[in-house]
């Protein structure tokens, strides 16, 4: 019983929390400055959209409390390996050199600022998630105990 107290008033405190962690990111990883070569409007398009991002990362973050409050330790462990492999995919594609391009020194500086911006947010995010899982999954087991 007072275990399920503590798993939940947990788990709203990591919910509660989590809402900045967008705020956070966008904070501490800053969009970078558009390339001359690229228009302002797909500029724009690649950079403000967030096809998701909030919702990866309550899950992920629901995902890694699950984990922590059932001892599922493996279960962190693929999922970071998941996204690295996943990540390390797509990265093959975002930076890569094009050798037929006629100017690929500001071709590779552009995608490389992009996709540097790209990785920041990743990490930083997927850090933010764990850290906070991690508060919020030993305040949950502190508030149990109080009340057991």
């Amino acid at each position: 019983m007072y275990d399920a107290a503590g798993i939940m008033i947990g788990f709203a405190t990591l919910s509660a929390v989590g809402l900045g962690v967008g705020k956070l990111i966008d904070r501490v990883a800053k969009k970078p400055g558009k390339p001359e070569q690229i228009p302002q409007r797909v500029w724009d398009e690649h950079t403000t959209k967030n096809n998701g991002g909030p919702w990866l990362g309550f899950l992920e973050r629901s995902l890694f409390y699950g984990a922590l409050w059932s001892g599922a330790g493996t279960l962190i462990a693929a999922w970071l390996a998941f996204k690295l492999a996943s990540k390390w995919e797509v990265w093959k594609n975002v930076i890569r050199v094009p050798n037929d391009q006629e100017a690929p020194n500001e071709w590779f500086a552009a995608t490389h600022t992009f996709g540097s911006w790209i990785l920041q947010r990743f990490w930083i995010g997927t850090l933010l998630n764990l850290v906070l899982a991690m508060a919020a999954a030993a305040f949950g087991a502190f508030v149990g105990s109080l009340l057991g």
